[in-house]
């Protein structure tokens, strides 16, 4: 997620409230997925969930009969967090780089689209092997924005808004599995998921303000700018908007 007070101070907060709620039905098989990996840590012991946001994922590692603490650097999403959950798991306003947890403590982490965001993914899954003990498992699930494209004839290679995107680690999917074991893990498997969407609207990213943004940065040229949106409003009223994108998850064990 992005950073706590890009969250806390967002105008659209409730949007992007509502993105994590939509995404906790279209992604429940691999959620479940992920839940169930963490459910074969031994014995009992906390299993964190780094960027908890809403906390639709805590309810789901306790109805598998764990113990989870949720930590997310936004005061704004644990607040919701507790409006819709109340005080059922411990919940901690932390960095995920710099846990509050000591060394080997912690039974199990689960990470979902939190690692594109922050300014050092590798210090987060440093920290996380700090903090988990032998055995403990590690689910990470995040996208390969490279692998963003919309269908469309005014820009016939599909790359917008994909190149006009300025996050900190794009294609941080694709490159989890690759550093994980250097952190002390062993990779259990890896599990690629196409995304689909046929509503602008429902893309995690404002393809609007993308562009306007662009435009005002001359990065893009107004004119395509406009034709593109326009062309994609057009598609989106005969229902043929057609985006793809990669996700990827990591599921690993700390040695």
């Amino acid at each position: 997620m992005p950073g706590s007070e890009c969250v806390d101070r967002s105008a659209e907060f409730e949007r992007l409230v509502s993105y994590l709620d939509l995404n906790d039905r279209l992604l429940a098989p691999m959620k479940e997925y992920m839940t169930a990996a963490l459910a074969k840590t031994e014995g009992s012991g906390v299993v964190l969930d780094l960027g908890c946001g809403v906390g639709s994922d805590l309810a789901r590692l306790a109805s598998a009969g764990l113990s989870p603490l949720g930590i997310d650097s936004s005061e704004r999403m644990l607040n919701e967090t507790r409006a819709r959950h109340g005080h059922r798991w411990p919940l901690a306003r932390a960095d995920a780089a710099a846990l509050p947890l000591r060394d080997a403590t912690v039974a199990g982490c689960r990470i979902e689209r939190l690692l594109q965001h922050v300014p050092d993914p590798w210090r987060v899954l440093d920290d996380v092997a700090r903090v988990m003990r032998h055995g403990g498992w590690l689910a990470v699930f995040e996208p390969d924005w490279d692998t963003f494209r919309v269908e469309s004839v005014v820009i016939p290679d599909g790359s917008v808004p994909a190149r006009l995107l300025s996050g900190r680690n794009p294609r941080i999917g694709s490159q989890v599995a690759d550093r994980v074991e250097s952190f002390g893990f062993e990779i259990y498997n890896i599990v690629n998921e196409s995304s689909r969407a046929n509503d602008i609207n429902d893309l995690p990213i404002n393809c609007q303000a993308l562009l306007e943004r662009a435009v005002q940065e001359k990065r893009l040229d107004q004119d395509l700018a406009r034709r593109w949106w326009r062309e994609q409003q057009d598609r989106m009223r005969r229902s043929e908007v057609a985006v793809r994108w990669d996700k990827i998850l990591t599921l690993a064990r700390r040695r």
